[in-house]
C-alpha cells in the first residue's frame, strides 16, 4: 500500500486502498454520504473529506484554500465547519474537516412534519440556536453568505440545540472586502459595507426562520440572498409570508428580516432578534 503524508498532524497519512492511517493503525475506509455535481463528501468516522471535482485544479484548491482560512480565522468555541487541512484524495484536492454530528435543518423539519403538533418551544430552540451562531460569525468579522437550510446542521444537547454552518465556501471576511476600516465592533458595526454584507444574511435568516415554522422546504433554492434587492425583498417577502398561527413577535420578527430595509433595518433586526 502507498501512503502519502497528511497536512493534518505530523502521525497521519492517507491510503487509497484502506483508509486513514494513523499510528501505524488502518481507520475505516471513508464512505459516500454526499454527491453533487462538483463536490463529493466523504465520512470517515469523526472527519468529513470534501473533494472538488472541477475542471481546475488550481481553482479548486483556491476554494478550498479559503475555506479552510475562514475556519481558521472563526475561533474554535464557533459552531463552524472545523477544517483539519487540505490534502490529495484519489488524485483530487480535498478538504479534511471534524464532522459535524446532527442532521440537517432540512431533514430536520422532515421529522417535524411527522410531528405537526410538536411543542412550540422546539422550535423556538432550534431557532435561537441558528441566530446565535449567525452572532458568532458576524461578531468575528465574517459573512457567512449563503444562509440555506441545507448548510446548517442542528444537534440536539441536553434539550436545546447547537447549530453549526457548514460549507464556508461562500463565507466573507468582512476586512478582506474593505469593510474592517469602516466599521464598528461586532453586530453593530456601522460601517456600510459591513451593514449591507451583513443584511444579507439577515434576509437569508428570515427565509430559514420562516421555513423552519412553516416546516416548508421547498424554498430552499429558490430563495437566495444574494439575489435579493429591495424591490425583489418586498415581492419575495409577500410570497413568503410568516406561516399564520405563530405568536404576533414571531409573525413580526420574521417579517422584518425578509423585508428589511433603510438605514437603520438590520441594527433594529438584531436588537429583535
Amino acid at each position: 500500500t502507498t501512503r502519502r503524508k497528511s497536512p493534518m498532524d505530523g502521525t497521519s497519512s492517507f491510503s487509497s486502498s484502506t483508509g486513514f492511517i494513523v499510528n501505524d493503525k488502518v481507520v475505516d475506509t471513508p464512505v459516500i454520504v454526499h454527491r453533487s455535481a462538483n463536490t463529493t463528501i466523504y465520512r470517515q468516522q469523526n472527519r468529513g473529506i470534501k473533494v472538488l471535482s472541477s475542471n481546475s485544479s488550481s481553482t479548486d484548491r483556491m476554494k478550498l484554500q479559503h475555506e479552510q482560512t475562514i475556519s481558521q480565522k472563526l475561533p474554535s468555541s464557533c459552531h463552524k465547519r472545523h477544517v483539519l487541512g487540505i490534502t490529495i484524495f484519489h488524485g483530487q484536492n480535498a478538504l479534511v474537516f471534524k464532522w459535524a454530528n446532527g442532521i440537517t435543518l432540512k431533514e430536520w423539519i422532515k421529522k417535524m412534519q411527522l410531528h405537526p403538533q410538536a411543542d412550540l418551544k422546539v422550535r423556538l430552540n432550534a431557532a435561537l440556536a441558528i441566530i446565535s451562531t449567525l452572532r458568532q460569525f458576524h461578531e468575528n468579522g465574517v459573512v457567512y453568505n449563503h444562509l440555506t437550510i441545507d448548510n446548517i446542521v442542528l444537534n440536539s444537547s441536553g434539550g436545546n440545540y447547537d447549530a453549526t454552518f457548514i460549507d464556508l465556501q461562500e463565507a466573507v471576511d468582512i476586512n478582506d472586502v474593505g469593510g474592517g476600516a469602516d466599521s464598528g465592533a461586532g453586530l453593530n458595526g456601522t460601517g456600510p459595507v459591513e451593514k449591507t454584507m451583513k443584511r444579507v444574511d439577515l434576509v437569508s435568516l428570515g427565509v430559514v426562520l420562516n421555513q423552519l415554522f412553516q416546516g416548508d422546504i421547498g424554498v430552499s433554492d429558490e430563495v437566495t440572498a444574494r439575489s435579493i434587492d429591495n424591490h425583489d425583498r418586498k415581492k419575495r417577502g409577500k410570497k413568503l409570508a410568516p406561516v399564520e398561527g405563530l405568536p404576533l413577535y414571531l409573525r413580526s420578527l420574521i417579517s422584518a428580516l425578509l423585508l428589511s430595509s433603510g438605514e437603520n433595518a438590520d441594527t433594529e433586526c438584531y436588537e429583535n432578534v
